[in-house]
């Protein structure tokens, strides 16, 4: 499936995006939504590295999709971006799934 030069530049400009939004979350920027928090602290509690090697990695990761938006080119770093949105993607549906689960059972025992 073909897709236009400005698709694919708003594909990698959301994929910049999403990555700023948790890089700014493990750096504990305090405008920093919720959700995006508990994603970024499942991300930190499930790798080795400290979270300010997390953020150095996310810096190039994001100059890597800016660079990739601006000369529609592949570089070997989009592999790295793809492992990393896949995680994030990952981690997000379990949180989403963990609190649904942590819902129901507030609702189920009467509490929110």
């Amino acid at each position: 499936m073909e897709q236009t030069d400005e698709e694919l530049a708003e594909k990698l400009r959301r994929g910049r995006e999403l990555l700023e939004d948790i890089r700014d979350a493990l750096a504990e920027d305090p405008g920093v939504d919720p959700y995006e928090m508990a994603i970024a602290e499942e991300l930190v509690s499930n790798d080795p590295n400290p979270p300010s090697v997390l953020i150095r990695d996310f810096d190039d990761l994001i100059d890597a999709l800016e660079t990739a938006e601006q000369t529609l080119t592949y570089s070997e770093e989009l592999d790295d971006v793809r492992t990393w949105l896949k995680r994030i993607s990952n981690t997000a549906s379990r949180t989403s799934r963990d609190a649904v689960s942590r819902m129901r059972g507030s609702l189920a025992n009467g509490t929110r």
